[in-house]
């Protein structure tokens, strides 16, 4: 999102390179994302930025809404000591999850 510009958004797709990877990415919008991209139109940049962190908050915020709560153990070692630690799906959930599992 950092890297888009309104020179990337053309009238039916955004394209662009991607920095990392020096890939060309195409993404074909929708009504839903042709509106949202209008909305912010008069912004220097194609739509608003938040930080990361806040962003992590708000998926955390949707996949508790969504009920996404199974208990998920994770193990921990202190040297020869075991803790584990059981926390609702939600709570692990971020944003790199969705690169993950190939979400879009």
């Amino acid at each position: 999102m950092q890297q888009l510009e309104k020179e990337h958004i053309k009238r039916d797709e955004i394209s662009l390179t991607i920095k990392k990877t020096k890939t060309e990415l195409s993404t074909p919008l929708n009504n839903v994302t042709a509106s949202i991209l209008d909305k912010y139109r008069e912004l220097n940049k194609p739509l608003p930025l938040i930080t990361s962190q806040k962003l992590n908050a708000y998926i955390k915020e949707l996949c508790k809404i969504a009920e996404i709560n199974e208990q998920i153990d994770t193990v921990r070692y202190r040297g020869a000591k075991r803790e584990t630690t059981t926390y609702p799906k939600y709570e692990l959930i971020h944003l790199h999850s969705g690169c993950k599992i190939f979400c879009t």
